[in-house]
């Protein structure tokens, strides 16, 4: 039975801990033509200067200048590549940004100095799509071997052009392009990382 006196306690009582407590939450303000779009953020990479590059499911990567600024509003944004086709993460290697398209793995890199990627180049683009929309990768991570690692989405709904193979793996790709897949079965995996040890995981939509 809830007594006067017991409510009384537990509403004196200290409250369990919230999100900010362990975490500072920032809203960046958007500037330079970002503030116009639904950025819709799918990878995020630190540049060896501090600047972060996030890439987006409409094709962009934007440079942010002084992300970690104590005033969010003294980050500054600025298009870095466009065209892309749903770019689902972003790995800084060996001089190179590393991008996982719908259709392939590819690397970029901003070779003039002038704020704009200005080469881009295909790794491996040894599976295909349909057209379906929901045919999305992510990645790459890095396996302490020095080959990369990504997922691959299955379809949804109607494949207008055809199944297609490859669909729903996580594969592993060397440095040359050549490839292997290693799982089968993933739905929608966005999520890949490999583990101090070595381990590659994945988590999916609806089990991990």
């Amino acid at each position: 039975m809830v007594t006067p006196a017991l409510l009384l306690a537990l509403l004196a009582a200290p409250q369990g801990p919230v999100e900010s407590d362990p975490w500072r939450i920032d809203t960046f303000p958007l500037s330079n033509g970002a503030e116009e779009l639904a950025l819709e953020v799918g990878g995020l990479a630190f540049l060896p200067g501090g600047e972060l590059l996030a890439c987006t499911r409409r094709g962009e990567v934007w440079l942010v200048a002084d992300p970690l600024a104590d005033d969010p509003a003294d980050a500054r944004f600025s298009l870095w590549a466009d065209g892309l086709q749903a770019p689902l993460g972003l790995l800084v290697h060996a001089g190179w940004i590393y991008t996982t398209q719908r259709g392939e793995l590819s690397r970029m890199r901003d070779a003039d100095g002038d704020g704009r990627m200005d080469e881009l180049e295909t790794v491996c683009d040894g599976w295909r799509i349909s057209g379906n929309y929901h045919e999305y990768n992510f990645g790459p991570r890095l396996g302490a071997d020095g080959n990369f690692w990504i997922t691959t989405n299955k379809p949804f709904g109607s494949e207008p052009f055809g199944r297609v193979d490859w669909r729903g793996y996580a594969l592993r790709i060397a440095p040359d392009g050549t490839w292997q897949p290693m799982a089968c079965g993933l739905r929608s995996p966005a999520g890949v990382e490999v583990s101090p040890w070595g381990d590659a995981f994945y988590t999916d939509t609806d089990a991990w």
